[in-house]
């Protein structure tokens, strides 16, 4: 990633906007939304992700499809090296997303499973990591706002 500031114009920041709500929209497409050629969007995607600024394209899944998801919130002993408990959570396969975060709480994760009797051996796995004091699990119920 680049460290110096970059100017992105108008265009960009709308292509951006554009790729945002659809990845998947054609060059073509985006070319006849703002009135440029195809050339023109193709160039400036490419040059988008040399910068770094567009890294990857994805889908975005519904997560209540996939079944049970769930958010730990983990508390760390005094003086624990969070690195360390990092490290293990990340070797547990489920874990779908993690954050290190600030207030009482040392970590926030996020896991899915497909049944309610599969959620306690991934809680106490996370619990036998040395260095965890606690636990709070949060199951998610629905998703109500998502925004860019």
């Amino acid at each position: 990633m680049n460290s110096e500031p970059i100017d992105l114009d108008h265009i960009d920041r709308k292509i951006l906007e554009i790729l945002r709500q659809n990845a998947r929209k054609r060059n073509t497409e985006i070319a006849a939304e703002l009135g440029l050629t195809e050339g023109a969007i193709r160039k400036r995607i490419k040059r988008l992700e040399a910068l770094g600024i567009i890294r990857k394209y994805t889908i975005e899944v519904d997560h209540g499809v996939q079944g049970i998801n769930a958010l730990i919130f983990v508390y760390l002993k005094e003086g624990v090296v969070p690195d360390e408990v990092i490290q293990k959570i990340m070797d547990i396969r489920e874990i779908k997303e993690g954050w290190e975060v600030t207030g009482e709480t040392d970590i926030v994760i996020r896991f899915t499973t497909d049944a309610p009797e599969k959620m306690q051996p991934i809680i106490s796995k996370i619990r036998r990591i040395n260095g965890v004091e606690r636990t709070v699990t949060h199951v998610i119920l629905r998703h109500i706002v998502k925004r860019d």
